[in-house]
């Protein structure tokens, strides 16, 4: 659908039952037999480019740059957010131009070299609910979707991977503070 409308990645994000944006959904699902390319989401593909590889499956697994991404159900991984709203830095789209007409090129270098640039707005219809979402009220209550793009992007960049612990460590989280707090409890008892 992305490639009928001409676009080169798909933007949509994907959210929780609960409204927070915790993961994206990075490449679409390989039908039996397809030859023409997957489209990617807007964080796979500028990975891309931005590493000069293409992402490939080997055997039913995701890589890129030669290194494996770990996906979950869906072709997704959790975005590993550097931190609340505003982390990112940000540079005015009339900033950047005016800068580009006055001729500013230290300015340009300093903004844009050997990073990774997003476009997009900053508006309260394109604000979402992250792990870092605020009840305070303001534009740091919640994140634009360009920079949930930008946290997607930096998690394939960094490869720092949130994964799902396994059942067995899982448990022992739950049950170690358990047993110390039923020791505590006794003793003072």
């Amino acid at each position: 659908a992305v490639a009928a409308l001409g676009q080169a990645a798909f933007a949509n994000l994907r959210v929780d039952p609960d409204d927070f944006v915790r993961s994206v959904e990075l490449i679409e699902e390989p039908a039996a037999g397809q030859d023409a390319p997957l489209t990617r989401s807007v964080a796979l593909s500028m990975a891309e480019k931005f590493l000069g590889a293409q992402a490939r499956f080997e055997q039913g697994e995701l890589h890129l740059a030669g290194h494996l991404i770990p996906t979950a159900g869906r072709r997704t991984i959790t975005i590993n957010y550097p931190g609340p709203a505003g982390t990112f830095p940000r540079v005015s789209l009339c900033d950047f131009l005016s800068a580009a007409r006055a001729g500013r090129a230290d300015h340009l270098e300093r903004w844009v070299s050997g990073k990774a640039v997003l476009l997009g707005k900053d508006m309260i219809d394109d604000r979402h609910a992250t792990p870092f979402y605020t009840l305070s009220p303001g534009l740091r209550a919640n994140t634009a979707g360009v920079e949930i793009h930008a946290a997607a992007l930096s998690t394939l960049l960094t490869r720092r991977y949130l994964q799902e612990a396994p059942q067995p460590a899982r448990f022992a989280a739950l049950f170690a503070p358990s047993a110390a707090t039923a020791a505590v409890a006794a003793t003072l008892g």
